[in-house]
């Protein structure tokens, strides 16, 4: 795949972000980089992502290129990993988080992305660097995205998981 590759979507670029990378590109299409000119457009409907929050809600998740930096929380459990980024959908309807919903997701993640751990309580920072990554898009899935922007997913885990994330 090349450095942006867009798969069923239609995407395009003016030519003020032509400089832009494609960690730039997603960045900036998911709220975490300020958008200096153009407009995104998702069904016929300008939106502004002015947050990554914002985004979630209008549907995009991101799986960034720095996994240990910004995608993981390494000394927590794969059971927060995986469910940080969609959290509210697990409350109840007075407040409380729902803990036997937050389990059969947690367990969806492991065995649907064939996640290699002990345990859904197990430290993420504790798994291989593919197992991370695999729990992190796991974590995007359950979010049942829109769009889904996957910037560099194989940085820095080996040639065997590489293979293995990508199918």
């Amino acid at each position: 795949m090349s450095p942006l590759t867009c798969i069923r979507a239609k995407f395009s670029v003016s030519p003020a972000w032509w400089a832009l990378n494609a960690t730039d590109i997603v960045e900036t299409l998911f709220g975490i980089r300020e958008k200096a000119s153009g407009t995104i457009t998702l069904h016929g409907k300008k939106i502004n992502n002015h947050s990554a929050n914002e985004a979630i809600n209008h549907g995009f998740a991101l799986v960034t290129e720095e996994r240990r930096s910004t995608g993981i929380y390494a000394y927590l459990d794969i059971g927060f990993n995986s469910l940080i980024s969609n959290i509210k959908k697990y409350k109840n309807s007075v407040g409380l988080l729902d803990n036997s919903r937050m389990k059969s997701d947690t367990q969806w993640v492991i065995d649907s992305m064939r996640v290699k751990t002990p345990g859904q309580h197990t430290q993420i920072g504790s798994l291989s660097g593919g197992n991370q990554q695999k729990v992190i898009i796991g974590r995007w899935l359950l979010t049942q995205p829109e769009i889904l922007m996957l910037d560099e997913p194989t940085r820095g885990i080996d040639v065997g998981a590489s293979l293995k994330s990508i199918s």
